[in-house]
């Protein structure tokens, strides 16, 4: 595991323990390899400071990951897998689980299917995604699209999991998934939010004072109360 990570040095980075199969391509289309803390693929989103990371598993790789660390962690009390999904919650806002390879393996079998499934569906309610690929050469096209989707502000809506509330999409770019319901939590109603002042903004939980700046002008178009 590397040393922490404090920041990417550029938008998008492929970890130095990825194979260079999939690293190569990667670096042609703009990457950088760089040790990542956690996960094996970290990006800048459209709202930079919040970062989208990957955890890449090959269909082996996954049932290794949750049958034997599963033995390992009944021997030494913890789990690898799920350490590693437990950091990428603490450092990213955005995550997904990446699944290279053929599910044949994981659907002939109805124990398996069901213990893969379900530990999933676990982590997918705790707030990752789910990508599913065939193989490295889609991998890299997968991540190149996941790149370019997070860089446009509609993007933060679509897979901020539990923040479905149409009101979200009254606020300004880069505040219309976490943030904006957070606001709305908090305030009650889009009037309130319409009405509030930059210190009621500011109050919210994780909001600070860029966002809230951006919403008080949003919504007040850069006039000054009385």
């Amino acid at each position: 595991m590397a040393t922490m990570m404090t920041e990417l040095k550029t938008s998008r980075v492929v970890d130095t323990a990825e194979p260079w199969e999939i690293a190569e391509k990667l670096l042609l289309t703009g990457w950088e390899r760089q040790q990542l803390y956690s996960g094996d693929f970290a990006m800048k989103t459209y709202v930079e400071e919040d970062l989208l990371g990957v955890t890449r598993k090959t269909v082996d790789d996954l049932l290794s990951s949750i049958f034997l660390s599963d033995n390992k962690a009944k021997g030494q009390g913890k789990h690898p897998f799920k350490m590693q999904l437990e950091e990428m919650l603490e450092y990213y806002k955005y995550r997904k689980i990446l699944v290279e390879g053929s599910w044949a393996k994981i659907m002939g079998d109805d124990l398996t299917r069901h213990a893969v499934q379900n530990f999933l569906a676990r982590w997918q309610d705790k707030g990752f995604g789910l990508e599913i690929t065939s193989g490295p050469k889609m991998t890299v096209r997968r991540l190149n699209e996941l790149y370019a989707l997070y860089q446009k502000p509609y993007s933060m809506v679509g897979n901020t999991k539990g923040f479905a509330d149409d009101r979200v999409l009254a606020f300004p770019s880069g505040c219309r998934g976490r943030t904006g319901q957070k606001v709305l939590n908090c305030l009650g109603s889009l009037k309130a939010v319409s009405n509030a002042e930059m210190k009621d903004l500011i109050e919210v939980d994780d909001v600070g004072s860029k966002r809230a700046w951006s919403i008080y002008w949003h919504f007040n178009r850069g006039e000054v109360k009385e």
